[in-house]
């Protein structure tokens, strides 16, 4: 059974009812709670947008806060840590830099052998083998 590991992005789709939050919300549905997860880094990227009210309306950034308390949280333990700061240096070593908490996202899905759903392929496709996803576009990529 495939487990996704949503990035902050598809939350935030959904709150703010972007172009293709129906295909998202539709994927959802479709697939059962146990292979849908999110990381504590989209929980520690949610909560800061909560705080500073910038990156969206407050009440966008409520919402999302309640709509991640429907996943489970797959935390950034020593081994994601270490093969996402693994990742962010080779990719950086060959100038194909990544964010750093993506790089973080990138090693918890690979340690934890997930696809990564999000709606940023344009980074997460420097990560050489993981699949990545955009359930806004109905697009799949292996990497």
């Amino acid at each position: 059974m495939t487990r996704y590991l949503l990035d902050t992005n598809v939350l935030l789709h959904l709150v703010n009812k972007s172009e293709g939050h129906e295909r998202i919300a539709h994927q959802l549905t479709i697939n059962s709670p146990k292979q849908l997860f999110i990381s504590a880094i989209t929980v520690w990227e949610i909560s800061r947008m909560v705080e500073k009210r910038s990156a969206a309306s407050p009440k966008a950034a409520l919402a999302a806060l309640r709509l991640m308390e429907q996943f489970q949280v797959t935390p950034l333990d020593a081994r994601s840590a270490a093969v996402g700061g693994n990742l962010h240096a080779s990719l950086a070593n060959r100038g194909a830099t990544i964010g750093e908490r993506d790089s973080m996202i990138a090693g918890i899905a690979t340690v934890h052998d997930m696809d990564v759903v999000t709606d940023n392929v344009k980074e997460f496709a420097r990560v050489p083998g993981i699949l990545v996803h955009n359930w806004r576009e109905n697009v799949i990529r292996r990497i």
